[in-house]
């Protein structure tokens, strides 16, 4: 489910006007992810967002300045998002 959110803000921020800053939301499916699965999905996601990202750049022809922003924000919602898993044990120890 979150990777279909994903493609949709991808969709989205590609149609959308340049003012309108839909790709900021792209850091959202890793924390969605990291709710419900363990790292290795959590971490998939977060792969997926940063792809996502490089399409969003290439499709709307961003400069280079412009679009750091848009991957500092996946990246720390992943980073942010893998704290958390990284701790969690099937059998509940640390």
């Amino acid at each position: 489910m979150a990777f279909a959110f994903d493609a949709a803000i991808t969709a989205m921020a590609i149609s959308s006007s340049p003012s309108v800053k839909m790709s900021g939301l792209l850091g959202v499916a890793p924390l969605l992810t990291c709710a419900r699965y363990g790292a290795r999905m959590t971490a998939l996601a977060v792969c997926y967002a940063l792809a996502l990202c490089a399409v969003v750049t290439m499709a709307t022809n961003t400069p280079g300045s412009g679009t750091s922003w848009r991957f500092g924000i996946a990246a720390a919602a992943g980073t942010l998002a893998m704290v958390p898993v990284g701790d969690r044990r099937s059998d509940g120890r640390r």
